[in-house]
């Protein structure tokens, strides 16, 4: 497993540091800065403007091996519709389901994009870790 953190923050005025402190020792030993911009999309824009998903859709769509759960956490959050979500479901394998998924992408704002990067992160990190590397 993966160590990480998830933190909230409903108000950032211009921007936040992040400190992680040794116990024993009581000093720094890791620190970021974060603009407010960085934030307002979940931070998964890459440098170009282009959001993660769309940025890696090709890597996504071979590399998911099981898109189901991520299906369920966006039905139930409300970004997929149930129609959109049974279309997608009725697809035989996960590359089929990807890019049934990616038909509704297309149409996101970055709420919903952030919605599912979210989502593949927490089942599918490892993948999300790699291709954040590159």
């Amino acid at each position: 497993m993966y160590n990480y953190s998830e933190i909230y923050l409903p108000n950032v005025d211009e921007e936040i540091v992040l400190r992680v402190t040794s116990e024993r020792e009581e000093k720094s030993v890791w620190a970021a800065m974060l603009r407010k911009e960085e934030l307002i999309s979940g931070g998964q824009k890459a440098a170009g403007g282009r959001h993660f998903v769309d940025k890696h859709r090709a890597e996504l769509i071979e590399r998911i091996p099981n898109i189901d759960p991520v299906l369920d956490e966006l039905l139930g959050d409300g970004t997929l519709t149930q129609e959109q979500y049974d279309i997608v479901r009725c697809n035989r394998t996960p590359q089929e389901k990807m890019r049934q998924l990616f038909g509704c992408v297309r149409a996101w704002g970055g709420r919903e994009k952030d919605a599912l990067f979210r989502a593949m992160n927490t089942y599918h990190q490892p993948l999300i870790c790699d291709l954040q590397e590159k």
